[in-house]
């Protein structure tokens, strides 16, 4: 995984974190708190499965170059054998 990866996930979690942490020590009522933690949390998986899809379809485009890099040396291999 690339560091700028690394450093958008941590950045992510940090953010939840916080805004968790602020969320619980807010001076609002339980119903104010638990409705708005009810909301971030919504968000946050939101963009939990927005993530993982962007990262499956990457996944699956390496893997699509990969194959056909393989294909390509495979090839190459081929035909020095021959």
């Amino acid at each position: 995984m690339s560091n700028l990866k690394k450093f958008l996930k941590i950045g992510a979690i940090g953010t939840a974190i916080g805004s968790l942490i602020g969320l619980l020590c807010a001076k609002k009522s339980g119903k104010e708190t638990r409705a708005e933690l009810k909301e971030k949390i919504k968000e946050t998986k939101d963009k939990a499965i927005d993530l993982a899809e962007k990262t499956a379809d990457q996944v699956k485009e390496i893997k699509q170059e990969v194959e056909e890099d393989f294909g390509k040396v495979k090839e190459i291999f081929k035909d020095k054998e021959e």
